[in-house]
């Protein structure tokens, strides 16, 4: 082997040999500068792969925080939409009891009194209604200086090279944001469990309102059907006595075979079969005609159906008068 090929041979195989000669030829700083290069590029690399993960576990929790930020504004907007069936009942509520103050002007001195204390309730209710759309339209216009904030951070994310040290300085930021908005949602939180039990405490005295008005008409119904088969009968009497008719029996609230009568008169030649009703209506002609048949079977006697009352329609009594019943009007 000639030392031509000896040298080769060395300078392939050994390491120690090949850098003495890149010495003496001036390349091992050369090599060294390059080999330390390579260790500060790989350094720099890793570095670089270390933010980039951190930054894109930031933005997946953030999206998560999104995706939770959508469910609440959902599970809001349900609670709105309970919010205006609850008004659209209390609506209705008030129209039946608008028609209930019509027909008890004389009863409720006392219960002015407590509407006036309700409708106090209902301004301090407004009131507060109206903070809470004024603390909504401040949530909103928070929320528009998130977003112009969240425009702002993408145009930042585009220097990110240059930008680490304050990007993360604003996720610091961002945290906190997220912190004062988990604040502002828990006190949502308590404002609706407050705005419930509000709604609870209405339904009992609704409730309270609704057994006082069944009572009342149940006292103004007896009142009202004694006083009327009072009326009817010293009429009907001083009729039958000018036609020459003897009474032959007078029975108030009678029960003929399972049906209720309120007045049945009963003479030598018919029997009068009399139903009171306040406000009457045709159904009420209808179950006093019934009535009637079963008197008729009954005893074999004529029988003259009477229906009196104070608030008669036209509509019922042409009806009434169309089937043969007898109007008495107070």
């Amino acid at each position: 082997m000639s030392l031509r090929d000896e040298f080769i041979k060395l300078l392939r195989e050994d390491e120690t040999f090949r850098m003495a000669v890149a010495g003496l030829l001036g390349l091992d700083s050369i090599l060294n500068e390059l080999k330390s290069l390579r260790e500060d590029f790989k350094e720099l690399v890793k570095l670089e792969k270390e933010r980039l993960d951190e930054n894109n576990k930031r933005w997946e929790e953030n999206d998560k925080k999104w995706e939770m930020n959508e469910k609440r504004w959902m599970e809001n907007d349900k609670k709105w939409e309970e919010n205006f069936k609850r008004w659209e009942e209390n609506d209705k509520k008030w129209e039946m009891n608008e028609k209930r103050w019509m027909e008890n002007d004389k009863k409720w001195e006392e219960n002015f009194k407590r509407w006036e204390e309700n409708d106090k309730k209902w301004e301090m209710n407004e009131k507060r209604w109206m903070e809470n759309d004024k603390k909504w339209e401040e949530n909103f216009k928070r929320w528009e200086e998130n977003d112009k904030k969240w425009e702002m951070n993408e145009k930042r994310w585009m220097e990110n090279d240059k930008k680490w040290e304050e990007n993360f300085k604003r996720w610091e930021e961002n945290d906190k944001k997220w912190e004062m908005n988990e604040k502002r949602w828990m006190e949502n939180d308590k404002k609706w469990e407050e705005n419930f039990k509000r709604w609870e405490e209405n339904d009992k005295k609704w409730d309270e309102a609704m057994k006082r008005f069944s009572r009342i008409e149940l006292e103004l119904g007896a009142s009202v059907e004694s006083q009327y088969s009072r009326y009817v009968w010293e009429d009907l009497r001083d009729e039958l006595r000018a036609r020459g008719e003897v009474v032959e029996q007078r029975v108030r609230n009678m029960d003929l075979d399972g049906v209720e009568i309120d007045l049945l008169v009963t003479t030598d030649r018919a029997a009068y079969v009399v139903e009171v009703k306040v406000r009457p209506t045709i159904n009420d002609v209808g179950a006093l005609l019934a009535k009637a048949d079963v008197v008729r079977e009954k005893l074999g006697k004529p029988i003259v159906p009477i229906l009196t009352g104070s608030y008669i329609g036209s509509e019922v009594e042409a009806y009434a008068k169309g089937k043969g019943v007898r109007m008495y009007r107070y």
